[in-house]
Formats: C-alpha cells, sequence, structure tokens
C-alpha cells in the first residue's frame, strides 16, 4: 500500500516491485491525494534553500567571535528571524561548507557546563536522605568541581556516567532534579554540529557558489515529482504507462490494473487459488474484464494505450450515445476555464450558482454557465471527482496551495478523447441525475425551433456526405440572446399563424456559412469568440441539422482553431450515435 507520495517514478516503481516477490499473488494500492505533493514540496525547498537564506545564515555567523559556534539550526533560524524551518537552515550551511570556508564538526563531542555557587563543604545534607540517586550525583559534581567554587567547570559527560555509576536516562533525570537547587547549575554540552571556519574574513560574493546549477537541480526534482503526479492523475493504463517511461514503447494494456477496468478506488480482486501452472499474472479483477481483449485497447494517435469502456448494467439509465455527449460537454465547459479555477468554483459554474464570484469572475457570461443547474453544489463536486479518478482531470497548482482544475492533454486527440469517456465510470446515483437532467432539456417534439428553409439560402456543396446530429437533444447553448422573435413589420400580426417561428442563435451561424462565409470572417460579423462560435455550431449538429465538415477546415485542409476541432469532435460523437 503506497500512501507516502515518492519523489520520482524511479523511486515508486521500486516500491511496486517489492509485490509479488515471494512468488505469490498480490495487489498494488495507491493512495493519492493531489495534498500529498507538498510533503514533497516541503523537502525540495528545505534542500535548496533561497539564495537570500544562504547569505543572511552566512552574514551572521562571520559576526561571531566563538570558535567553533555552537549553535543549532533552530538558533540561527530565530536570530536572524527568518520563515523557513531549520531544516533549510542545516541545507544553508552544507552549501557554505561545499565551498571549504567553513566545516560542520561532528555531534557528540562537546563538554557539559557545571556550576556550584557555595561555600558549603558539600550540598548532600540538604537533600532527603531518601533522594539517593540524587545525592550519588550531587557528590560526583562536587568531586568534579573540587575547589573551583562559584566557577563554571566543562566536564565531559562520559566522566560523569563512569564516576555516578549510572545509566544515562537516570542520570540526565537526577540532573534537572539538582537544578532546581538554588546553588546548582548544569548546562549539558552542545547536541548540534559545530561550525568551524577554515578561511575566516570571505566576503560572501568571494565564496563563487555555483546558483545557477542548485537552481537546475531544484527544478530537476519538481520535474520529477511532477511525474509522479502526472502518473497518479493519467487516465492511461498503469502498467503501460509506466513502461514505457522507462523506453518501452511496445508496452500494452494490462488489463488489471484501476485504469484498465474503470474501477476507481479501492481494489476488489479476485486471487486464484496457486497451482502449478498458474502465476499471478493469472489473476483478474472481479469487476472488469481483461482490457486486451477489448478492441479499445488499441494504442491511441500518440502510441499511448487507452484502456477498455467502462462496463454498463443493462438496467442504466444512460446510453452510450447520451454518456458521451453529456461527458463531452462537461470537458468541453471545463476546458473553457483554462485551467484557472478550483473544484468548487468549477462546481459552481456549472451549477449556475448566483455566487458573487461568479459575477466578478464574470463567470455568468458564459454560455456553458449553469450547464448543470439542476444539480446540487455537492452533485457537481461529485462528477468532478469522478472524472478527476478517472484521470479525465487533473490538479495543478497555479498559486501556493490553490489547486485547480484542468482537463489532461490525452483528451486533445479526438480518437482518444472518445475512447477514455466511454471509459468513465459513473456511480449509480449520479446516473440517475443526469438521465433526469436530460430528459428535463430535451423538448417536445412541437416544441423544436423550425429550420430556416434551404431553399431561401445559397447552398453550398460537399464534397462527403454531411453528418447529422442527434435530433432533439437541445443543447443550453441555445438559451443566449439568440432566441428572441423577429421584429415586426412585415404584415403579420402576434396572433397570425402564419407568422415565421423563432429562430434558434445558431441558424444565423449557418445562414452566414451557407453564403460562403469563412470561420473567420463569421467570426468578425457574429463577434463571437473561438469558443462562442464552436458553441453555436455544436448547438446545431445536436437538434439536427447540417453541418459542412469543409467550414472547419482551412484553404489548405488542416484544422485551424481549437472550436473547429471541438465541432468535429460533436460531429464524430453524433456520427456514431447514428451508427449505433
Amino acid at each position: 500500500i503506497h500512501y507516502n507520495m515518492p519523489g520520482s517514478l524511479e523511486a515508486y516503481y521500486q516500491e511496486a516491485g517489492r509485490a509479488g516477490r515471494d512468488g505469490e499473488q498480490s495487489v498494488c494500492v495507491m493512495l493519492y491525494s493531489f495534498q500529498d505533493r507538498y510533503i514533497q514540496e516541503f523537502f525540495i525547498e528545505n534542500n535548496y534553500p533561497p539564495r537570500d537564506v544562504i547569505e543572511k545564515v552566512y552574514n551572521f555567523l562571520t559576526t561571531r567571535e566563538e570558535d567553533p559556534i555552537e549553535l543549532t539550526q533552530e538558533e540561527i533560524r530565530d536570530a536572524l528571524g527568518l520563515s523557513v524551518s531549520p531544516e533549510a537552515i542545516g541545507s544553508s550551511l552544507q552549501v557554505l561548507g561545499s565551498t571549504g570556508v567553513l566545516e560542520r564538526l561532528p555531534m557528540g563531542g562537546g563538554l557539559a557546563m557545571v556550576k556550584i555557587d557555595s561555600q558549603l563543604t558539600t550540598l548532600v545534607d540538604l537533600l532527603p536522605r531518601e533522594a539517593r540517586v540524587q545525592r550519588k550525583v550531587l557528590r560526583t559534581l562536587e568531586r568534579a568541581v573540587g575547589e573551583r567554587r562559584g566557577e563554571q567547570v566543562y566536564v565531559h559527560p562520559r566522566w560523569l556516567l563512569q564516576h555516578s555509576e549510572l545509566q544515562r536516562e537516570p542520570l540526565n533525570r537526577a540532573l534537572r532534579e539538582l537544578c532546581k537547587l538554588k546553588s546548582v547549575d548544569y548546562v549539558p554540552p552542545f547536541r548540534g554540529r559545530a561550525v568551524h571556519f577554515v578561511r575566516p574574513g570571505l566576503g560572501f560574493a568571494e565564496l563563487e557558489i555555483d546558483f545557477e546549477g542548485l537552481d537546475k537541480r531544484k527544478q530537476a526534482e519538481y520535474d520529477r515529482l511532477n511525474q509522479v503526479i502526472g502518473y497518479a492523475q493519467s487516465p492511461l493504463c498503469r502498467q503501460a504507462t509506466i513502461l514505457q517511461y522507462f523506453g518501452d514503447t511496445s508496452a500494452e494494456n494490462c488489463g488489471q490494473c484501476d485504469r484498465c477496468g474503470r474501477r476507481p478506488g479501492w481494489p476488489t480482486i479476485q486471487l486464484l487459488a496457486r497451482s502449478d501452472n498458474s502465476s499471478p499474472s493469472n489473476s483478474s479483477p472481479s469487476n472488469s474484464s481483461p482490457g486486451n481483449s477489448s478492441p479499445d485497447n488499441s494504442p491511441s494517435e500518440s502510441g499511448a494505450a487507452i484502456p477498455a469502456a467502462a462496463p454498463t448494467t443493462p438496467s442504466s439509465p444512460l446510453d452510450e450515445a447520451q454518456k458521451l455527449g453529456f461527458l463531452d460537454e462537461v470537458v468541453g465547459a471545463i476546458e473553457r476555464i483554462h485551467g484557472r479555477l478550483g473544484k468548487t468554483l468549477i462546481a459552481q459554474y456549472l451549477c449556475g450558482s448566483q455566487n458573487s464570484k461568479m459575477q466578478k469572475l464574470n463567470l455568468h457570461r458564459l454560455s456553458s454557465f449553469g450547464l448543470l443547474s439542476a444539480f446540487r453544489q455537492a452533485d457537481g463536486v461529485k462528477l468532478l471527482e469522478v472524472l478527476l479518478e478517472a484521470g479525465i482531470l487533473r490538479q495543478q497548482e497555479v498559486n501556493r496551495h490553490r489547486p485547480t482544475l484542468s482537463v489532461s492533454p490525452e483528451l486533445l486527440q479526438p480518437s482518444a478523447r472518445r475512447q477514455l469517456l466511454q471509459a468513465v465510470h459513473l456511480p449509480r446515483e449520479l446516473e440517475k441525475k443526469i438521465a433526469d437532467l436530460l430528459r428535463r432539456r430535451q423538448p417536445a417534439p412541437s416544441a423544436l425551433p423550425a429550420l430556416p428553409g434551404r431553399d431561401t439560402l445559397p447552398h453550398m456543396g460537399s464534397a462527403s456526405e454531411p453528418v447529422r446530429g442527434e435530433p432533439g437533444n437541445r443543447d443550453l447553448f441555445e438559451a443566449q440572446a439568440g432566441d428572441s422573435p423577429p421584429p415586426a413589420g412585415n404584415g403579420q400580426t402576434a396572433g397570425d399563424s402564419s407568422a415565421p417561428p423563432h429562430k434558434p442563435d445558431w441558424s444565423w451561424t449557418l445562414s452566414l456559412f451557407e453564403s460562403g462565409y469563412g470561420w473567420a470572417e463569421v467570426l468578425l460579423i457574429r463577434r463571437m469568440s473561438d469558443e462562442e462560435l464552436a458553441n453555436s455550431l455544436c448547438a446545431a449538429v445536436r437538434s439536427g441539422t447540417r453541418v459542412d465538415r469543409r467550414w472547419l477546415s482551412g484553404g489548405d485542409g488542416e484544422l485551424r482553431s481549437a472550436g473547429q476541432q471541438r465541432v468535429l469532435r460533436e460531429l464524430r460523437l453524433q456520427a456514431s450515435a447514428w451508427t449505433s
């Protein structure tokens, strides 16, 4: 069970390799939370303190007159008033020691100080007779001080142990009690590593410390840490991911891990009885089929193995097309945030919260605001956590201790995006809520908006047959200002049955494309951003309107923008829904 995050994938691989070394079947469980990275960051920051901290430590030590300097790391930090850990002070001393200007002496070489400020022949008679250990230790101290009453006498702790004939703990306990006497003072030896200057008198600039090299080593530590976090958050097969990291480009899905089985959380794995022909590789998760038997395990365009689709039950309230369309819509809404918000704010944005932060950040102006308006905020957070566990989303830090959510880079490829969304396992209660939400969004057949007549607009031919979207699935993006009625003045009254029906916003977008305008021209005419224009076309696709693929490419036939790629993904999703 891995609950302490290692600092590198190499360290994790070594830990995971301990499972099954005895030849028995085993299960590896990784307990991951984004907050785990703070522990490793603490170690990295302590190992590589900033330049100003190292300089302040050096300048402080040069002002000390004693040699050696017996100050602990905590004492140096407190004397300088720095808000760093004692370990960072120790790393600063280590960097200074590497220049040869000073050295840190071994621990345990200090002397204890004893002082008896009394002219009485002995103080033993002041102690009760039953305090035998204290009386014995006090006689030892008086023997060490001798005739030097009132002076500081230094003695090695080993001498006290030998002459008192006591163990270390009883001796220390007796010394603490004796220090309560007004005439007895005992200061234990310095337990830290004293500092001795080898080359005194040098300025800090003369030390020639390689700060550039230290910064590179620090960044390398962070890179290794980010690789571990990327592995934990990756939606791809665990075994294939780590084997590819070590250079095995032919690695395939294992069919055993949580990604292949699409069951995040604590595993429920059936361990087979050992036999002569059995091996640990013959076991399989009880809640999934071996991933290698599924065609969805084929490598993606980048060569990474894609996990198998999540198993569905016949009684699931969502069919595959509804699940894909809904998840793609949610992921698209999160993509519009560009990784700038955390989990709670994104849940409020998706659920249409009236929190003042929504207005302050202008999130209420986005067409995807309130996409999950029928959800409670807790349901929205739960959905985000499911996507995090599945590797669809990942957490990263923009500001210290403020993790934000962004879409995993693996979803940028259309083919991988579909397979990864298929592989998401939704809890039963979430499936029911999503199904209810989709039913509310789907209008009755009589309420569907009428499409503009094709014979009234110039028609652009298509080299390939355009793909029709799934009818009846009205998109929330249509709730923008484009649903206003046409102005009166054409000789028709409000009660005239021959009045033209209200046009959805996307119909004006299609009219421009069908009239021959290109993507950039439509952006200018409609005063839309790339994402808003993509939302308009996606709404048209979902309503069952034909969208020409040539509108999504430039003159050389290549896709140019993220918005065009999103519309193309929507076309593919709707096409697969029709063919299935």
